[in-house]
C-alpha cells in the first residue's frame, strides 16, 4: 500500500515484523524511526494481537499513518468441516439474472481480462494488476519451502467480460493442517450488489472444502464485510496497514 501511495511504478518486498509481548518499545520505536527515513516508501501491518493501540502510538510518533483497516474472519463451525452456520445451502450458488454464466476457473488466456478487472475493482496500478494477475493465474502448484500452494482463481462473465473474481488459496503442509484463504474478491463497479461477488465466493469455498480444508480464512476490506458476515464468516479482529512514503512524509 505505501508503494502505490508514493506513485511510484515498482513493487518493494513485503516485511513482516513481530511485536509480541516480548518486543519493547524502544525495539519498535527503532525499527520504525529507522524505516521513516529511507529513501523507499515503509508500510507496516498491525496485527489485533500484537499490541496494535501501543504500536499506533509510536508509528504515529515516527511519521507513519494509517492507509487501510481490513477486516479477519474464518468459516468454520462445531462439526469442523468449514460449514456455514446455515448447512449445505451454502454451497449452492445464489439465484442471479439468467443471462449470467456460472463460474469458471480462468487460465493463463484470462490474465488481461482479470488484470483489467482488477483495476476496475480495486483501484491499482496496471503494473500491479499485471503482477497479481501473474501470480494467481497458475497452473502450477507453488512451493513454499515444504509447504505447496495451489491458486484457483474463478471468475464470472457475461457476454465473454469478466463480472466478478475471487482467488482460492489451498497450502498443503506436511504432518500439519492445510492452510486455506480467500484472496482479491471483486466485483465490476457497475455490476455490484446483484450476488456475483457471492456467487464467486461460493465456488471458492466448495473447492476449498473439496481440498480437506477444517477453516477458510479471509483479510476483507469494510465493503466486502457484510457479504462475508452473511455467508459465516466470523470476525477475528481488524488487521490495520500503516505506511509513509518519502515523498509525501
Amino acid at each position: 500500500m505505501a508503494w502505490w501511495l508514493s506513485g511510484l511504478p515498482a513493487m518493494g518486498a513485503n516485511l513482516v515484523v513481530t511485536c509480541d509481548v516480548g518486543t519493547t518499545d524502544q525495539q519498535i520505536e527503532a525499527l520504525a524511526r529507522w524505516m521513516a527515513v529511507r529513501p523507499a516508501p515503509a508500510g507496516w501491518l498491525l496485527w489485533p494481537d500484537q499490541r496494535p493501540s501501543r504500536q499506533q502510538e509510536l508509528l504515529g510518533g515516527c511519521g507513519f499513518h494509517r492507509c487501510e483497516r481490513l477486516w479477519l474472519a474464518s468459516l468454520v463451525d462445531a462439526r469442523g468441516n468449514a460449514r456455514a452456520a446455515g448447512g449445505d445451502d451454502f454451497w449452492v450458488p445464489p439465484t442471479l439474472p439468467g443471462d449470467v454464466g456460472p463460474c469458471r476457473v480462468l487460465v493463463a488466456a484470462d490474465r488481461a481480462a482479470y488484470g483489467s478487472l482488477l483495476q476496475s475493482c480495486h483501484g491499482i496500478p496496471a503494473s500491479l494488476a499485471a503482477v497479481v494477475a501473474q501470480a494467481f493465474i497458475n497452473e502450477q502448484p507453488t512451493a513454499l519451502g515444504q509447504d505447496t500452494a495451489r491458486f484457483r482463481t474463478l471468475g464470472c462473465e457475461r457476454d465473454g467480460a469478466l463480472l466478478a473474481s475471487i482467488t482460492a488459496v489451498f497450502v498443503s503442509r506436511p504432518a500439519a493442517t492445510p492452510l486455506a484463504g480467500l484472496l482479491w474478491l471483486g466485483t465490476h463497479p457497475s455490476c455490484r450488489r446483484r450476488g456475483f461477488g457471492r456467487l464467486v465466493t461460493a465456488a471458492a469455498c466448495r473447492w476449498l472444502v473439496g481440498c480437506g480444508v477444517d477453516r477458510i480464512h479471509v483479510q476483507a476490506s469494510a465493503a466486502a464485510v457484510s457479504l462475508y458476515r452473511s455467508l459465516g464468516f466470523q470476525e477475528d479482529g481488524w488487521l490495520e496497514l500503516w505506511g509513509r512514503s518519502p515523498l509525501n512524509p
